[in-house]
């Protein structure tokens, strides 16, 4: 399996920490968001085929999530 990161110019992943949700908007459409637990269990997986995704957060447990962006990693705390 060939495993490649999207270059983007531009990767934003706001508010950070986050309550309520969390919004990631690129240069470029995301093809996979995948999130992790910090421990690296996957939490969940997006195919948003656009460049600005929202994810409500309101039923998430408080703590330290990575977030996987066409293979760019961002941490993401959520209070």
């Amino acid at each position: 399996m060939n495993i490649q990161s999207k270059n983007f110019e531009k990767l934003d992943v706001y508010p950070n920490p986050a309550k309520n949700t969390v919004n990631i908007r690129t240069d470029q459409p995301i093809n996979t968001i995948i999130v992790y637990r910090i421990t690296g269990e996957k939490v969940i997986q997006y195919k948003p085929d656009a460049a600005f995704y929202q994810i409500d957060l309101n039923h998430w447990a408080k703590g330290i999530y990575i977030m996987s962006i066409d293979n760019n990693f961002r941490k993401i705390i959520i209070e």
